[in-house]
């Protein structure tokens, strides 16, 4: 299919702590947004305090080459935006090869603030930078008694994606249509048509049949199928803003100890932000949203009119679905949601 057109918004936040809390239970919605890459983003600094050594002095290793990564995906557009904050208290002794390196790789400032005595005036302003840098989209991330004096430090992480349909669908088009929000249950939205030639591939195996098994691999294997086929196909598309709210405890540990970071809880080794052992990750905070829509959130296009013949394929997403939207350069995925209820 062509280039998503969607407007999508993420601040994520983890935060260190001096007492350790339970994880909540497994958490499953209907609506789920994943951003592995900036969620990966996010962590990457507290490899940095995991570490002794000064990463910034390791210009082949995995930090300088992620840097890489992600100046390609971001480089100067009007498609992406991507911004970073960290928040330390001001009682708390940061170490300054810590503050340099992570200025140097990732351009993120550490400012000083007063968690102990100030913990609200410090909520708010945290607040106040993220919606600055989504728009005004999130609004409250953290909210009240969220952050409380024994909170050490904050990373804040945010990700704006703006784009355009490489064929916009025009808004005439769009009609009502049926969506199955399950086997016997359905709604009406308001669902975009375009017709076109596509690129169209058929996956042996449903994706709702093996959901818990879906790998990067098995991901790019549906992306980039060789048997992807450019077919004359009528699309049915519903248009769908969704927002997706969660305190990561739960998976936590397991995201932590996969990329092979750091461990959770009181047994984190973050010395390298303080030269001590007493801070570790408490909590990460994860918040997003996607709106797609005919056009996209810039001024509409003009609208691109395609004529196919009579036998045309139908293409209609009537059901749960997965969107993807991945740098074609890098084949990174940005944003990936799961739709249940558009």
């Amino acid at each position: 299919m062509p280039a998503p057109i969607s407007q999508a918004r993420t601040p994520t936040a983890a935060k260190s702590k001096s007492t350790p809390r339970k994880p909540d239970k497994g958490r499953f919605a209907q609506q789920a947004i994943e951003v592995p890459l900036w969620l990966q983003r996010l962590l990457t600094p507290l490899d940095d305090g995991h570490l002794p050594g000064n990463m910034c002095d390791k210009p082949g290793g995995f930090h300088s080459q992620f840097k890489q990564l992600l100046s390609t995906i971001t480089q100067p557009s009007k498609h992406h935006t991507l911004e970073d904050s960290q928040y330390g208290s001001n009682s708390y002794h940061f170490l300054e090869r810590y503050v340099q390196c992570i200025k140097e790789l990732y351009n993120s400032e550490l400012e000083s603030v007063d968690f102990m005595n100030a913990t609200e005036e410090v909520r708010q302003k945290i607040n106040s930078w993220v919606e600055r840098q989504t728009n005004g989209d999130i609004t409250n991330f953290f909210p009240a008694n969220s952050i409380d004096q024994s909170t050490s430090m904050v990373l804040l992480n945010t990700v704006s994606f703006q784009g355009k349909w490489k064929m916009p669908f025009n808004p005439k088009d769009t009609q009502r249509g049926v969506f199955w929000t399950c086997k016997d249950q359905s709604i009406y939205v308001d669902m975009m048509t375009q017709s076109g030639r596509f690129d169209i591939a058929n996956i042996s195996n449903p994706p709702m049949q093996i959901i818990k098994e879906l790998t990067y691999e098995k991901l790019q294997e549906w992306m980039h199928s060789e048997s992807m086929k450019n077919i004359a196909t009528k699309i049915y598309l519903p248009k769908f803003r969704v927002e997706d709210e969660s305190i990561l405890k739960s998976i936590l540990k397991s995201i932590l100890n996969e990329i092979n970071f750091i461990s959770y809880g009181s047994k984190a080794n973050l010395s390298g932000m303080s030269g001590n052992c007493d801070l570790f990750v408490s909590q990460i905070h994860h918040k997003a949203c996607i709106e797609v829509n005919e056009a996209g959130t810039e001024a509409a296009a003009a609208i691109h009119a395609t004529t196919v013949s009579l036998s045309v394929r139908e293409f209609r997403i009537n059901r749960s679905f997965i969107f993807i939207t991945e740098d074609t350069k890098t084949k990174s995925v940005i944003f990936m949601a799961r739709i249940s209820l558009p």
